[in-house]
């Protein structure tokens, strides 16, 4: 008897997963819910900043560079040998 519930309670199991099966396969079928590929996760659009990124440098700071850069190009251009710029006419 012990023996006939343990088969049982086997074949109930085995039933049970081959209707889950059977009903996946028929929502495949029917075209269910989701088809294709997999949605990947989603992007929050709504929190993005929309406000420009700083670029780090203080007006200061964005002085001081330009003025170093003003003499390392004067430094540059009165070093003996060096080529001149010229400008280019658009009327050449």
């Amino acid at each position: 008897m012990a023996k006939l519930v343990i088969d049982l309670d086997a074949i109930i199991v085995q039933l049970e997963t081959q209707k889950d099966a059977i009903e996946r396969a028929l929502e495949a079928l029917r075209g269910g819910p989701r088809r294709g590929r997999p949605p990947g996760p989603q992007k929050k659009t709504a929190a993005k900043k929309t406000a420009k990124k700083s670029s780090g440098l203080s007006e200061a700071g964005r002085a001081k560079l330009s003025e170093a850069m003003k003499k390392r190009w004067s430094a540059k251009q009165t070093k003996p040998g060096a080529k001149k710029a010229t400008k280019k006419t658009s009327s050449e």
